[in-house]
């Protein structure tokens, strides 16, 4: 038995705890402000978040994101709407109700939807399916999906699709198939294997500590994966894997939820006080890789305002600072910078983001 307790506490220990406290270079948020995007937001749309792709057109720069099956176009920098393009659900060209992920290029849109992979053109005429694999038995089941800071990415003839658990569970803790690789010229497809860190069924049944979040840079050949309650980030690159330790440079706890049970369904319930690491991705403009992490989350019946920081590495994995926010922020990279999204500051009918320059910080 104390053997067992020994083992638990070196486990809660190696989550829960950053490394000792060092100092890392303090930046202000607002001193990194270049600019500021305004864009036009739709009546019918509920919101627009921080996913959106960069186009380059002969006329220059678009911006292009998919919300409510609506595929919307806007103006650089203006922010005006160019065009928008429903897609249908049902139909020789539906899409599909549920809409788990996508992924938009210079020629095409891509959807995950039902275990499948569709292609359709921005004009909304689907050109082609894919099949999805069938989860294996320990994966129990498949989740293709997307998200801000997790999402699908196309390298030349190829399509790297994420499954990601919606809660961690103890069953997965030797699975390393998270990455699908679609080869779309020959059809194979393959996964792209990595590890969830040991002792991570600590933070199991806990749907804010399970899903990972990944970055693939193209050319570098780069994979980052970030884990919400770990300190270190894995890191594959050229048939080599390695840990990286991103800590936040303080103490701050990760605590793992609860479950309960009402009628035949299970009630996740995380812990309203634990931290974790929210996201990773890479400016390429400035070369930077960052890592938001929430130290404490906010309680407004508690009077406890949420507190966070946004981690920057260069290109060799050296902090080069970090920034103290008040509130997690989500954002999207273009070839100008890196944007943040503030909302509907204005008006109801615009959502603001700002664009910050982090090769100030270098």
């Amino acid at each position: 038995m104390k053997e067992k307790i020994l083992v638990l506490l070196v486990v809660v220990m190696a989550f829960s705890c950053s490394a000792p406290e060092k100092k890392s270079p303090v930046f202000s948020f607002e001193d990194l402000i270049v600019d500021t995007l305004v864009l036009e937001k739709d009546p019918m749309t509920k919101s627009l978040g921080s996913d959106f792709t960069f186009i380059q057109t002969d006329s220059g720069s678009i911006l292009q994101t998919f919300s409510d099956h609506t595929l919307f176009s806007y103006s650089y920098p203006e922010g005006k709407i160019l065009k928008k393009v429903e897609f249908e659900k049902e139909g020789p060209d539906g899409i599909g109700d549920f809409i788990s992920g996508s992924l938009i290029d210079s020629q095409s849109i891509w959807f995950l939807s039902n275990n499948r992979l569709l292609e359709a053109t921005q004009n909304g005429r689907v050109k082609r399916t894919i099949a999805l694999p069938e989860a294996p038995m320990e994966r129990l089941a498949a989740n293709y999906a997307t998200f801000p800071h997790n999402e699908m990415k196309r390298f030349g003839s190829k399509l790297l699709i994420p499954d990601v658990p919606f809660v961690f569970k103890e069953e997965f803790k030797d699975y390393k198939k998270w990455l699908l690789v679609i080869d779309l010229e020959s059809g194979k497809q393959e996964y792209w294997e990595f590890p969830y860190p040991d002792g991570y069924e600590y933070y199991a049944e806990d749907h804010m500590l399970g899903p990972y979040n990944h970055h693939y840079h193209p050319e570098t050949e780069k994979l980052l994966v970030s884990f919400p309650a770990s300190d270190s980030i894995y890191i594959a690159s050229e048939g080599q894997e390695k840990w990286f330790l991103a800590d936040a440079g303080e103490s701050f706890q990760i605590l793992p939820g609860s479950t309960s049970t009402q009628g035949e369904w299970t009630v996740f319930q995380p812990n309203p006080n634990s931290g974790r690491y929210t996201w990773i991705d890479f400016d390429p403009l400035a070369e930077v890789y960052l890592r938001q992490v929430t130290l404490s989350p906010g309680n407004s019946e508690e009077g406890r305002k949420s507190k966070n920081k946004l981690l920057i590495y260069n290109s060799e994995f050296e902090q080069i600072g970090e920034i103290k926010l008040r509130f997690e922020i989500s954002g999207f990279s273009g070839d100008s910078g890196y944007f943040f999204r503030l909302g509907s500051i204005h008006s109801e009918d615009e959502v603001s983001y700002v664009r910050v320059d982090f090769s100030k910080m270098k």
